[in-house]
């Protein structure tokens, strides 16, 4: 069973993740945390200041609309005191996605499932990654593939093939 800090951090990024923010997160979380000090979080902590008060702050303070929410999440849930331990999972969390390497491979038709795997194979042998792989199929090419990851192309279609031969050509 993981602990509550876990847990919280899964769900941030879980939803920053979704919403293809996770670096932004990252980066919004560690300035929040550096910026909260010791005098953030006697506010935060004090008895006396109301929740309602609390999350004017932070909707003064914070743009970021996802960041804010998870922040009134904690307060709703008497979880702020727990910030540091939280922020220290998350990156722990990115640190542990950013080992996972997202493909996507066109092909004219279905891949066998031993074709996903042979794949995955390469792509993790070549990259040093675990491979979530997403094919696509584009009934457009004739025959080949071709494989996008982290903004490189490897294009191994028929098409591909046949231009380059004609740019051969006309040389």
């Amino acid at each position: 069973m993981s602990s509550a800090k876990e847990e919280y951090a899964d769900a941030l990024f879980a939803l920053a993740e979704e919403n293809g923010v996770t670096g932004d997160v990252k980066q919004r979380f560690s300035a929040f945390v550096d910026a909260l000090g010791d005098d953030g979080e006697r506010f935060f902590s004090h008895p006396g200041v109301t929740l309602k008060e609390k999350k004017d702050v932070l909707k003064e303070s914070l743009e970021d609309t996802l960041f804010r929410d998870f922040l009134f999440v904690l307060l709703d849930n008497g979880r702020l005191g727990l910030i540091d331990d939280i922020h220290k999972a998350f990156k722990k969390r990115v640190m542990r996605s950013a080992k996972k390497k997202h493909v996507d491979v066109f092909v004219p038709e279905p891949l066998k499932e031993k074709d996903k795997k042979r794949i995955k194979a390469i792509m993790k042998n070549k990259l040093s990654a675990d491979i979530d792989l997403n094919e696509k199929v584009d009934r457009t090419l004739k025959g080949g593939l071709r494989i996008e990851y982290d903004g490189n192309v490897w294009d191994g279609t028929i098409r591909n093939l046949l231009m380059t031969m004609q740019d051969d050509l006309t040389k």
